[in-house]
């Protein structure tokens, strides 16, 4: 069951950041031959790519902390023994940890603060816009603490 559920979600935040780049490409082409082949562009095609931009990066950043490849500099991690890789992988993971969670409050925070607001061409809440942050922050917190069964989990050097 579980199984189930897991490979759902990873088939929706594939398909949604997929989904989400392929919109943003579309209306960015769209809206270029509009304004300079036709002298008339979308007032929204600009505000409607950025969006879908910054929810493509976080649905991205999910997937990444749960199949571990996220980027890393690993000078330092591989010139250590054994035991400091053990120990740099735990204090990554709190430090992450710590800032997914500060993360996540303050992106709560925000959406909170901005339901009064409107973006200014689609007339959305900025609330709504920035409800990726806390959804992000939570997803990616608890794939770093339940990590991915076929993800390293150990292993900052990939």
């Amino acid at each position: 069951m579980l199984k189930k559920i897991d490979r759902g979600l990873d088939l929706f935040l594939t398909l949604c950041g997929s989904l989400l780049f392929f919109i943003a490409m579309v209306i960015t082409a769209v809206q270029v031959f509009l304004r300079y082949a036709l002298n008339s562009p979308l007032f929204w095609a600009e505000e409607l790519a950025r969006l879908c931009f910054l929810w493509m990066i976080y649905i991205g950043s999910i997937l990444a902390i749960r199949y571990d490849k996220h980027m890393v500099v690993d000078i330092l991690y591989e010139a250590l023994p054994g035991w400091g890789k053990r120990i740099l992988d735990k204090v990554v993971l709190v430090v992450v940890g710590v800032f997914l969670i500060v993360l996540t409050k303050e992106g709560y925070g925000l959406v909170l603060a901005e339901m009064t607001s409107v973006t200014p061409a689609m007339q959305v809440k900025v609330g709504y816009v920035y409800a990726i942050i806390p959804l992000a922050g939570l997803a990616m917190l608890l794939y770093l603490v339940f990590p991915h069964k076929s993800a390293k989990t150990s292993s900052l050097s990939e």
